[in-house]
């Protein structure tokens, strides 16, 4: 088969979204050609099929492109529609106005095949292909046992949006400023500009800024570093579709802690009752963080059943062929 990846222009960004088109392509089946681009006048209409990532979707270029391509595959990474906090919002009547055009589409959760299925798709033509781990994140079994020594090193890996809510996570950590801990915050900080600004404004302001360390997009590698030094990772995101954080996290042997939103529960599976709180619950969220550092007994609970719950995780291969196997069916409809 011939494959095109449709991804929007922001490639170079380690989104979540980006990282999973980035990886499902190298993981994809040899067999196949597989091409990409960025804008539908490049999109060959000879190719068997597209998989168009779900931020083009309201892109007024992919009518006329839709009108004479192949069948077309949305991955939903993300859209304003399966996200309660945007679901009354213009953005998510657009896409639901636009969501029949697709002969299949990807949900990386079933949290997000509801949420497609309740605006009229037929389960059917949902596949949902949960994101993949690489290997060299699965090194929980020899960090698991680690003793929780102070300071506690947290962790956040996110870009600098504000769905990731790390503004009130700084101020829910200036309430437990009697425990020793670090913060380490990883992310972009291109996406938006003026919401990075300001998170470091308030990092600088803050009388525990000595404790918090802001760095910009990170490599793999560095990344896997800083799961490794980690206590703790902190998800304070108000939504989630997956959580590739999460699932590398929770490989890596280091509890995750965060809120009961979309997929998150899925990816921490029965690790979700014990390390996520409800939604947008700071109070919450700090109360559950205390208790885990302050009770190594529980650390060390939480960090065993994180590597057991990420032995259900699927590697890109699995993920890739599985996406696959479903474009094809749509592919010879």
């Amino acid at each position: 088969m011939h494959i095109h990846f449709c991804n929007p222009d922001i490639a170079e960004h380690p989104t979540g979204g980006n990282r999973y088109n980035a990886a499902l392509r190298t993981a994809w089946p040899t067999d196949d050609t597989l091409t990409s681009s960025t804008s539908w006048q490049e999109a060959p209409t000879e190719s068997d099929a597209w998989l168009v990532d779900s931020l083009l979707l309201r892109d007024d270029g992919l009518l006329d492109a839709w009108a004479t391509g192949p069948p077309a595959v949305l991955v939903a990474h993300y859209l304003h529609l399966t996200d309660p906090n945007e679901a009354d919002s213009a953005a998510a009547q657009e896409e639901a106005d636009r969501l029949s055009l697709f002969g299949g589409y990807v949900a990386p959760s079933h949290f997000v095949k509801e949420q497609l299925s309740a605006h009229g798709i037929a389960p059917r033509r949902i596949v949902v292909a949960p994101p993949g781990l690489d290997r060299a994140f699965r090194t929980g079994r020899d960090a698991a046992g680690k003793v929780l020594d102070p300071p506690a090193h947290l962790v956040s890996v996110a870009n600098r949006l504000p769905n990731k809510q790390l503004i009130p996570c700084l101020h829910m950590l200036e309430d437990l400023r009697e425990e020793p801990w670090q913060w380490h915050v990883i992310g972009d900080e291109t996406l938006d500009p003026e919401h990075a600004a300001a998170f470091r404004e308030a990092v600088a302001a803050s009388d525990v800024s000595d404790r918090v360390y802001v760095q910009g997009a990170a490599s793999a590698q560095e990344v896997r570093t800083a799961y490794a030094r980690a206590d703790v990772v902190l998800c304070p995101s108000r939504f989630e579709t997956s959580g590739m954080v999460a699932r590398e996290a929770l490989a890596a042997g280091v509890p995750v802690l965060g809120f009961r939103v979309g997929g998150l529960p899925e990816t921490l599976g029965a690790l979700a009752d014990a390390c996520l709180v409800p939604a947008g619950d700071f109070a919450a969220l700090r109360t559950r963080l205390h208790e885990v550092l302050t009770t190594p007994r529980l650390h060390t609970q939480l960090a065993w059943q994180a590597v057991r719950v990420s032995r259900g995780t699927p590697c890109w291969a699995e993920t890739a062929w599985r996406i696959r196997q479903f474009v094809q069916q749509v592919a010879v409809v």
